[in-house]
């Protein structure tokens, strides 16, 4: 168990808060796109396909879902529930799947 100062040390402080320096680049970057956008052209490649991954698999939308469960559910135990949570979470997708496998109905001869 994390004692109050721990918690409450200046270089976690620190961490949590940026720096002015941080904000200000953030700002340029906002203002000047540019400024954030890869170098080179296997950069920009790579960046396309992760996008592109994390668009194809739903991964924002997952993410997103289980983040708004875990806030909902606070558990004393973060790491534990998203464990949990992703278990579950394929557990459901193997059922359908199967579902979708087994139930499928054939398309209908009678007109």
């Amino acid at each position: 168990m994390e004692s109050e100062s721990s918690t409450n040390s200046p270089s976690s402080e620190a961490v949590a808060v940026p720096s002015q320096q941080q904000q200000q680049q953030r700002q340029q970057q906002q203002a000047d796109p540019s400024q954030s956008m890869p170098r080179s052209l296997e950069e920009e490649r790579s960046l396309r396909e992760c996008e592109d991954y994390v668009q194809r698999h739903n991964v924002q939308q997952i993410l997103k879902d289980c983040i708004v469960q875990l806030c909902v559910a606070r558990p004393d135990n973060p790491i534990t529930f998203l464990r949990e949570y992703f278990q579950k979470l394929e557990t459901v997708g193997r059922m359908l799947i199967f579902q979708n496998l087994v139930f499928v109905q054939p398309k209908s001869t009678y007109l």
